[in-house]
């Protein structure tokens, strides 16, 4: 008896094998069997590069103990269904102060890009890195930013399988200048009388600033002039300058209302007078009997309250007889405002003396 019959061979035309599996002497979807006997498989394997991780094109051999033997072509595709695994790390967060422009270098060439470390895939050796970024910007105050830089780091192999990995590197950029500010020049005005408001709003309104990132807010700090003298008065402002981000410079000046102008008026002395001796031969030449000066046109600058106080001086101008007589009365009027600044004005005044009382007679009585 003569075995002449080929082994049988029964396999897949196309199998997929995961490229971290493949073996070069593991069939794969295949078998043989023989009517007579045992059966001997040899494999032999091509590489043809290709998608992914390439084809193998397979050539099973199986042979019988009498030598008879048959052959199958398989082509094995090589998969990959795995993503590659890296490490990252992101630069290192970072403050900056704006600059007199208020710019501030930002770019990642000065900052530095994410970083990669220890790649590995189940199949490639070389995996394809790739390192991109994009930018959010906040803005807490005109001038300050920041920058939330989000890193993105994508690891690829040949069969298109990916890792995507993020990370965030915060840039600060602070506005921390305060303005510069430059306040009126310390000021002195004669008092008005009336608050001086024109100059105490020009001197509020004279500060100026200017700052490297913003507007700027020009605040003081005025609520009253001092009660000095009359209407006068002074104050010692500090004025403050603002930036969009709270940072202030002060700067501090003096306005001070002062009043060196006296008083001015007029005064009319009273007309000359006469007065009668009495039994006594005294007269009455008190002012409530003679009169007094009257003050006109009273004015000041600062003072809406002068004080005045009106003196007299008399020297007695002897007459024909004891009893008729004249004086003569000096007045002084003097205008004093409340800052001590004072006018005089004097006038005298003719006051005479009569005596027009006849001798008594003793009365007498006969023995």
């Amino acid at each position: 008896i003569e075995d002449t019959t080929a082994p049988e061979i029964t396999a897949d035309n196309e199998v997929e094998v995961p490229c971290d599996t493949y073996d070069a002497e593991t069939p794969y979807e295949y078998a043989a069997s023989d009517v007579c006997s045992g059966v001997t498989t040899t494999i032999e394997d091509l590489f043809f590069s290709g998608a992914c991780e390439g084809t193998y094109q397979r050539t099973y051999t199986a042979t019988d103990e009498c030598g008879n033997s048959s052959s199958f072509v398989q082509i094995i595709n090589l998969t990959d269904e795995e993503a590659p695994t890296f490490t990252i790390a992101c630069p290192a967060d970072t403050i900056l102060s704006a600059g007199t422009d208020c710019s501030a270098d930002t770019t990642a060439a000065t900052h530095g890009l994410a970083t990669f470390a220890d790649v590995a895939d189940n199949c490639d050796a070389e995996v394809e890195m790739n390192v991109s970024y994009s930018d959010s910007i906040a803005t807490p105050c005109e001038g300050s930013r920041v920058i939330t830089r989000t890193f993105t780091v994508t690891g690829e192999d040949n069969c298109m399988n990916v890792t995507t990995l993020t990370c965030t590197q915060t840039i600060t950029v602070n506005d921390d200048t305060a303005p510069s500010i430059t306040a009126p020049a310390n000021a002195t005005v004669e008092c008005d009388g009336a608050g001086n408001e024109a100059d105490l709003a020009a001197f509020l309104a004279g500060a100026t600033a200017t700052d490297n990132c913003s507007d700027v807010t020009i605040e003081h700090d005025f609520t009253a002039l001092s009660d000095d003298c009359g209407a006068t008065g002074s104050a010692t402002v500090t004025f403050t300058a603002t930036d969009a981000c709270g940072n202030s410079s002060q700067f501090i000046q003096i306005l001070n209302l002062t009043d060196e102008e006296a008083p001015t008026f007029t005064i009319t002395c009273p007309p000359t007078a006469d007065i009668y001796v009495d039994g006594y031969c005294e007269e009455n030449r008190d002012p409530s009997q003679t009169g007094e000066p009257t003050v006109h046109n009273l004015n000041d600058n600062c003072d809406s309250d002068v004080f005045i106080s009106k003196t007299y001086v008399d020297q007695d101008q002897p007459g024909d007889c004891p009893g008729e007589y004249s004086i003569l009365r000096t007045w002084t009027v003097m205008g004093l405002d409340h800052c001590y600044n004072f006018t005089t004005k004097t006038c005298t005044q003719t006051i005479n003396v009569h005596d027009e009382i006849a001798p008594a007679m003793p009365s007498i009585s006969c023995p």
